[in-house]
């Protein structure tokens, strides 16, 4: 029974160390180009993304910063907070500020959310593949079926890859 019991442990500590590991390998600065389509079709002129994250509290808090630099707005930033909620079923929360919490459910490499803002319904995912950071938030107007089942037709999508900009790759290793 012990032996049973060391076992779970070991197992448990092991996904709690994999979960903190996603947003230990996000740690750092990324640099990207937006890509945003609005009806399927690529709008020219993306903005330059740089996404920052940096540790606060040692595995439970971090900033999750994104500065977007766009020819027609300038730099937008959006300076937000992350938090561990529940590290063992992979639940965060994204702080936004004013009140507004983002739940966030991490899965494997990828972190996935979805909101609400007025009449549009949003999704949003953070992944990690291979060296890459990718970055969407998909959008569409809420349904207003009255149906069991509401299909949401995505009209807008906003995808960026990004990748660890000068020195960030020293932080990770």
């Amino acid at each position: 029974m012990k032996t049973v019991l060391v076992f779970v442990i070991l197992i448990c500590t092991q996904l709690v160390a994999a979960q903190h590991d996603f947003v230990t390998q996000c740690e750092g600065v990324w640099t990207g180009t937006m890509d945003i389509y609005s009806n399927g079709t690529l709008v020219p002129n993306g903005p330059k993304v740089t996404f920052t994250v940096t540790p606060i509290l040692k595995d439970s808090t971090w900033t999750w910063r994104t500065n977007y630099d766009s020819p027609k707005y300038g730099v937008i930033s959006k300076d937000y907070i992350l938090k561990s909620k529940d590290p063992k079923k992979g639940q965060y929360i994204l702080d936004e500020g004013d009140g507004i919490i983002l739940d966030y459910q991490l899965s494997g490499t990828k972190m996935y959310s979805i909101f609400e803002v007025e009449d549009i319904v949003l999704a949003a995912t953070y992944e990690l593949r291979n060296d890459q950071l990718i970055f969407e938030v998909y959008s569409s107007p809420k349904s207003q079926d009255t149906t069991e089942v509401l299909s949401h037709r995505v009209q807008n999508v906003q995808r960026v890859t990004l990748l660890s900009a000068e020195g960030a790759s020293s932080q990770k290793q």
